[in-house]
């Protein structure tokens, strides 16, 4: 297997000690799928795996794997909130 490429790789780091914990936990209690995959999403991220990889185990486009981790990154979880509307 060949390492990822640099471009594949979602630059991310936690933002707080306990955001993985936070994280996990929205995983859990999330009734809402699209909310509860931009949080799988950012763990996978957090976890190094790439944005093709992350896209493929959660079923979502390269696209939203790498919106949502950078939102995380940029904002931390308040960056997971859907926008309003």
């Amino acid at each position: 297997m060949m390492p990822p490429s640099k471009e594949a790789l979602v630059d991310i780091i936690t933002r707080h000690p306990d955001g993985p914990t936070a994280l996990n936990h929205r995983v859990r209690v999330e009734t809402h799928a699209k909310a509860r995959d931009r949080c799988r999403c950012v763990l996978l991220a957090i976890d190094g795996l790439t944005a093709p990889d992350i896209a493929q185990r959660v079923g979502r486009s390269r696209r939203f794997v790498q919106r949502w981790a950078y939102a995380y990154r940029d904002h931390g979880l308040a960056g997971l909130a859907p926008k309003a509307q």
